[in-house]
């Protein structure tokens, strides 16, 4: 970065860049400066994020590809279907409760209109 008094004449903006240098007037080089170190901490952590990103796919490829895994996923739906039996045990259990019950009003209501009747 060259901070300078004198601009260049094609320049229209406090700051240019030319062939991969930036120019600058010393009004806008403290922004300038705070922008590119700003950009060069973002590269910074992208480029550390993709460090070991293969040995990291590697890592879980090898773990979803495991009898571990295999084992927690088939644990899992277990319980999904046991969860599942249980619920439709008690829906029938619950109409079996209710069925039961209609037959009981049914008879009592039959019953008072033969002694009314």
């Amino acid at each position: 970065m060259i901070v300078t008094a004198a601009m260049p004449r094609d320049a229209r903006d406090p700051f240019m860049r030319e062939a991969d240098v930036w120019i600058v007037r010393f009004d806008a080089a403290r922004p300038l400066a705070e922008a590119l170190r700003a950009m060069l901490l973002e590269l910074h952590k992208a480029r550390q994020a993709n460090l070991g990103r293969a040995e990291k796919m590697e890592l879980v490829y090898n773990y979803i590809c495991s009898p571990q895994f295999t084992q927690r996923v088939k644990s899992v739906v277990d319980g999904f279907a046991a969860m599942r039996q249980d619920l439709e045990a008690e829906k029938m259990a619950v109409a079996r409760m209710f069925k039961k019950r209609e037959s009981q009003l049914t008879r009592m209501s039959d019953g008072l209109l033969g002694v009314v009747g």
